[in-house]
């Protein structure tokens, strides 16, 4: 993640409730180190082999924050077109 995202990233905390993420792709947990503390991360990967590796790197970081992970088979899906909100 480039320092500008990690940036835009950080300066959306809200020191109330904090962001919510949604990061497709998750891996192994990677981008946790860039995510604001108090911050709720919706985490979405289709290799459930992930899991463990995600579940030890969330242990290491030294935030406060809440992950909840889903296993999706995406080869199964079809996208014509993505819509995100903001």
């Amino acid at each position: 993640m480039s320092s500008q995202t990690t940036s835009k990233v950080a300066s959306l905390k809200d020191k109330n409730t904090g962001i919510r993420i949604l990061e497709i792709g998750i891996g192994a947990g990677a981008n946790f180190k860039y995510f604001p503390e108090k911050c709720s991360v919706i985490a979405v990967d289709p290799n459930p082999q992930f899991e463990n590796m995600l579940t030890e790197n969330l242990s290491k970081v030294d935030k406060q924050f809440t992950c909840s992970y889903c296993v999706v088979a995406f080869e199964r899906y079809y996208f014509l077109l993505i819509v995100l909100n903001v």
